[in-house]
Parts: C-alpha cells; sequence; structure tokens
C-alpha cells in the first residue's frame, strides 16, 4: 500500500514537472507576443513546493537523493549499517516534527482563510504537500531501517 501511494504521488510530481515546463512555455511565448502572464511565476513557485514534496519519498526509498559517500563507503559494513540506522531514525523523527508543523500550518491556513496573492488560491492546497510528503518520507525512513535491518541480519550468517 505504501509503495503505491508513494509511487502515485511520484508520478503526481512527475506530472507537474511536466505542466511547469509547458506553463515556462506559454511564459516565454506570451513574452514574444507581448501578452500578460504575470500568474505564471506564481504558478510554478507554488508547483515547485508540490514537485519537491511529491518525489522526495520514493528518491529517498531508491536511494537517489543526494548523498556523499567519499567516507561512508570505507567504513566497515558494521559501521555503515548503523550509521543507516542512525540517520534513518534522525529522519523519522524530523519527518515527525514536520509533519506535526505542517498540520499547524495548514489548520491557521484554514482558519485564517489565506490565500495566493494572484491566483487566490486557498495556501492550504499550497501546504498540505509538506505534512503529505514528510508523512511518507518518514514511512519510507522506516522502510528503509527494516530493510536494511534485514539485509545487514541476512549478511551476517
Amino acid at each position: 500500500m505504501f509503495f503505491f501511494l508513494s509511487d502515485t504521488f511520484h508520478h503526481l510530481g512527475v506530472l507537474l514537472i511536466v505542466f511547469v515546463l509547458l506553463v515556462i512555455v506559454y511564459q516565454i511565448a506570451g513574452r514574444l507576443i507581448r501578452a500578460s502572464t504575470f500568474d505564471t511565476v506564481e504558478l510554478t513557485s507554488y508547483l515547485l513546493i508540490w514537485i519537491t514534496f511529491a518525489c522526495l519519498p520514493k528518491a529517498h526509498r531508491e536511494g537517489r537523493h543526494i548523498r556523499v559517500d567519499l567516507i561512508y563507503a570505507r567504513l566497515s559494513k558494521r559501521t555503515q549499517y548503523a550509521l543507516d540506522i542512525f540517520s534513518g531514525l534522525i529522519s523519522i523523527m524530523l519527518s515527525a516534527i514536520v509533519v506535526w508543523q505542517g498540520i499547524l500550518i495548514c489548520e491557521e491556513c484554514v482558519q485564517a482563510g489565506d490565500a495566493t496573492l494572484i491566483l487566490h488560491t486557498p495556501m492550504i492546497f499550497i501546504n498540505i504537500a509538506l505534512p503529505v510528503g514528510m508523512l511518507l518520507f518518514g514511512i519510507a525512513s522506516a522502510e528503509k531501517i527494516v530493510s536494511r535491518s534485514i539485509e545487514y541480519r541476512q549478511n551476517d550468517k
């Protein structure tokens, strides 16, 4: 079930990247014909937030995030395992804090009736990406800890 949610959220991120590309092409074409495209900057900036949080869980799950293994690769397997577990636990704690704060931000947006300046889109539609994406990231971190533990135990025998 988690993989389905994570993959679906990732596909949403990919579709949003394509949409942002089309919006940028529209903005360029609009400048050539001197048409007003003032709303595209706000739209693309908010979509980039969604893209980031939509693609984060799958990228983390598949190890496609930015990392530096210069020192890590030279450590023993046991130390690598310990660091993986430690970083996974830190990731879970961080994502729990961000989910909690993201929910508080979303509640404030609903209560205050916040909307974007140009498009007048309710801010809840933008801010909800934060707790949802980080919840899936936390689940991906927990899944990675479990899979790494199983892998370590199998290789230790």
